[in-house]
């Protein structure tokens, strides 16, 4: 059996603590939106492709994951 990576892991654990279901983050990641969002079944599945491992989130889901979960993203080192 395959680990999860440590930033997988963490996005699974902020989504639970907070008792949202996939599709419950899928909304609210498109509510902070800058612009129009897949549906939300198409973002359940990339979530679910984050959380797994499988993707990592570009630069955008990365930006979007931050704002809902309230945390700020770090910054690349110099």
């Amino acid at each position: 059996m395959s680990r999860v990576p440590a930033w997988a892991g963490r996005l699974r654990v902020e989504r639970t603590r907070r008792k949202w279901s996939q599709r419950d983050l899928a909304l609210r990641l498109a509510a902070v939106a800058d612009r129009p969002m897949p549906e939300p079944e198409s973002m359940v599945r990339r979530i679910r492709d984050h959380e797994s491992g499988r993707h990592k989130p570009d630069d955008e889901y990365a930006e979007l994951y931050c704002l809902v979960y309230g945390e700020s993203r770090p910054r690349d080192p110099p």
